[in-house]
């Protein structure tokens, strides 16, 4: 304990690499088949999954695509509807976690929902929800609006708030959504033009919106922000992340 307290922080790179280099050793012990009929325990998919994230916020772009490219082509795991992303049986779902008696559903719902005003704990905010292109199916199934102001609005991914016989939705971790936008980034970075159009119009149709074809950088990363602002808010502190890397994060002082 006397040499934990004069231990330093360590820098944001050698957290990554550490990351990076514990993962690596976890592909080569793992098997590619989950040790159970759901996607509760760890295999190799979940930390192919992870390396690609790892990578994603080193700047190692080829890496980065390697890994995700390696999970959009594995049979397993399917791009799933808006509607049915967040059940427990959902074909995109990575790795889930499971509540702890059967019957019980996620904490998300639990703390994200509300019925009446004002708010108890937390509601979105009104940047979010503009957020959203006009047609965009994540809103019209992800968001509930309460009261009729149009200003009160609860993440609605997860719908079952409470005890269900059985349990119809786990919290996802990990899912194959953040795979093709994470390859999409790494196309835009290496000017591949094709693929990141392709990446991230799948994406885009599934949420009812128009195809893009983008072939300008800037542009294309403007397009990236905006779906991965609207395609994660609320799971596991994506947006955070997110405006870390990319410099942004005096954009949360605005709410916050």
């Amino acid at each position: 304990y006397k040499i934990n307290t004069t231990i330093g922080k360590q820098s944001v790179s050698n957290s990554i690499a550490q990351a990076i280099d514990d993962l690596t050793k976890a592909e080569q012990l793992l098997s590619d088949v989950y040790p159970s009929n759901e996607k509760v325990r760890i295999n190799k998919s979940v930390v192919e999954g992870f390396l690609a994230r790892m990578y994603l916020y080193q700047n190692n772009w080829e890496m980065a695509q390697h890994y995700a490219k390696k999970l959009i082509n594995n049979s397993t795991f399917k791009i799933e509807p808006v509607t049915t992303v967040f059940v427990k049986e959902s074909t995109s779902a990575i790795w889930q976690l499971k509540p702890e008696v059967e019957g019980k559903n996620t904490l998300e719902a639990v703390e994200y929902q509300y019925e009446s005003l004002p708010p108890p704990f937390v509601r979105l905010g009104t940047n979010l929800i503009n957020a959203f292109e006009k047609g965009d199916l994540r809103k019209e199934h992800w968001v509930k609006f309460i009261g009729t102001d149009s200003l009160n609005a609860s993440a609605f991914k997860y719908k079952k708030k409470g005890l269900t016989s059985p349990s119809q939705e786990y919290s996802i971790i990990l899912r194959l959504e953040e795979m093709y936008l994470i390859a999409a980034e790494a196309s835009a970075v290496k000017g591949e033009w094709h693929e990141f159009n392709t990446y991230i119009n799948v994406i885009r149709s599934r949420a009812g919106l128009s195809m893009l074809n983008i072939t300008e950088y800037q542009e294309a990363i403007q397009a990236l922000k905006q779906e991965r602002r609207v395609e994660f808010f609320c799971e596991f502190g994506h947006r955070f992340y997110d405006l870390k890397r990319w410099n942004l994060l005096n954009e949360m002082m605005q709410v916050k």
